[in-house]
């Protein structure tokens, strides 16, 4: 402190105790470090964990692959025989013995179907799904070709409104989900009905919405949430037959490749399944793809 002819009259000084301070940014410093440490040992732990995992399922994978190979090859022998009996001895049989030597093949088939749809609705959940942009068109005419002869025999009516809408998804997984739907929309129908279908697509925000309408039996409301459950049959197996799996791998399928699946339906009206996935229209063309046009036949015989 100076006085007023600038001469130094006396001194201050503040002193305060830090001590702490220093101890608090010690103790911060070392809850850092064991935060550090606890989040390097949990990554680490997490890699272990992964890879256990990751091993622990290709094993099974292996196992089931290898399960359904031992269970389907006695499955093939009594189809392969029952086959051969017909064949060879099929005139020595009554009427009783030909019609269980029927249902013996035709259970055969259905376990071998079951088992092989049990694997794929499996696989689903481990196999890579590449999100990329598809024709949609073209992933509908591939579903529609392992139909070709089932639509001749029914005569069935398969019309696409056009254009479809492109997706983000996997083709080859969208081309199976496709298949089921179509197929089943051609197999619900009343006896001596042929198949009507109806193939659509429209823009919802970031989704597009594919619909299959068909003109089969219908469901009641009650029953539709249950309906892509595994093994969920709403019929009986003589007139519609079915492992009760196809809407489950149709579900899973949407599901991992980032969307939802429904169904509207009344009995006696036909049903109308839907698949919602990304779209992978360009913000300036979407509005232009909306315009629907009218349909035009493309499995029609």
């Amino acid at each position: 402190m100076r006085g007023p002819g600038g001469k130094i009259i006396g001194a201050s000084k503040i002193a305060r105790d830090i001590t702490e301070d220093k101890r608090n940014e010690q103790a911060l410093h070392e809850t850092r470090e064991m935060l550090r440490q606890h989040a390097e040992n949990l990554e680490k732990r997490v890699r272990e964990r992964t890879s256990e995992l990751q091993e622990t399922i290709r094993s099974l994978d292996s196992f089931c692959y290898s399960i359904a190979h031992d269970l389907r090859a006695p499955l093939r022998a009594m189809s392969g025989f029952g086959t051969e009996l017909m064949e060879q001895y099929g005139a020595r049989l009554d009427q009783a013995g030909k019609e269980y030597l029927v249902r013996i093949r035709a259970a055969a088939t259905r376990m071998d179907r079951l088992i092989c749809d049990l694997l794929e609705l499996g696989r689903l959940g481990t196999i890579e799904v590449p999100a990329e942009p598809v024709d949609l068109q073209a992933v509908v005419a591939k579903a529609l070709a392992p139909l070709e002869k089932e639509l001749q025999n029914k005569n069935a009516d398969v019309r696409l409104k056009q254009p479809l809408l492109p997706v983000l998804a996997s083709s080859v997984m969208l081309e199976q989900v496709l298949v089921n739907l179509l197929g089943n929309a051609i197999k619900f129908v009343p006896a001596k009905t042929p198949p009507k279908v109806e193939i659509w697509s429209e823009a919802r925000g970031p989704m597009v919405r594919v619909s299959i309408r068909d003109n089969g039996i219908g469901m009641k409301s009650e029953h539709l949430g249950k309906l892509f459950h595994p093994f969920t049959r709403l019929v009986n197996g003589v007139d519609y037959p079915g492992t009760g799996i196809g809407l489950a791998i149709v579900r899973k399928g949407v599901e991992r490749m980032g969307g939802r699946v429904g169904v509207d339906s009344e009995p006696g009206k036909g049903s109308c399944f839907w698949i919602e996935l990304p779209t992978a229209a360009k913000e300036d063309s979407q509005a232009s793809m909306e315009l629907a046009q009218q349909p035009q036949p493309i499995g029609k015989t």
